[in-house]
């Protein structure tokens, strides 16, 4: 208001009306127990009381005033992402690069990781997971279903000619990919198997950041 040069002027630049903003002057004299403004029909000033208040508090007002007025820049923060290893270079890859083109001043912070991380201790904005949602008091939403199975090349397939029975397949040189090292096999004719064996190679999860 003392920057403003009265009450109405006060009151038009904090969008309030005249009345409210002499009530609130009011109030703060009788919460100091002080006449801090002389008033008269046409002017008013400081009393002396009133410009030692002045003086004390208008520079950590004028500083509140600029940090509540200062915005972040979206166009230039960083999006921090963590996601499955296989999913970005299979699935993510392209809509990474279709993002970076339409928002090039926001950098783009990508983790590969396989495990479950805490989004508030990693410091990640977003992150896919798969299976069960591991906080319930994330925002999510599904992007999709993997389907997983197992596959043999034509050439490999031609050796499994003797394969009659799941036991078999520890005698074969198998790859298993997290997160499935272990199957849960069942017959058509309702005959269950688990296999937990060892394989030749597993892919283990591990994690690096781009």
């Amino acid at each position: 208001m003392v920057n403003a040069g009265g009450f109405s002027p006060a009151a038009t630049a904090l969008q309030l009306p005249v009345a409210t903003v002499s009530r609130k002057i009011s109030k703060l004299e009788r919460n100091l127990n002080t006449q801090l403004i002389m008033r008269s029909t046409r002017k008013l000033r400081l009393t002396e009381e009133g410009g030692a208040l002045f003086d004390r508090y208008h520079q950590l007002v004028a500083q509140f005033d600029q940090l509540s007025a200062t915005h972040i820049n979206e166009q230039q923060s960083t999006l921090r992402i963590c996601t499955p290893i296989s999913i970005t270079s299979m699935i993510l890859i392209d809509a990474i690069n279709d993002f970076s083109k339409l928002h090039p001043h926001i950098q783009l912070h990508v983790t590969q990781n396989n495990s479950t991380i805490d989004l508030i201790d990693e410091g990640v904005d977003i992150a896919i997971v798969g299976g069960a949602q591991p906080d319930s008091s994330w925002v999510s939403t599904s992007l999709g279903v993997l389907d997983y199975g197992l596959y043999a090349s034509a050439t490999f397939a031609e050796k499994l000619t003797e394969l009659r029975h799941p036991q078999q397949l520890i005698q074969f040189p198998l790859i298993k990919v997290w997160p499935l090292f272990n199957w849960s096999l069942k017959h058509k004719n309702g005959q269950e198997f688990y296999y937990d064996a060892t394989s030749k190679t597993d892919l283990r999860r591990y994690s690096c950041c781009g």
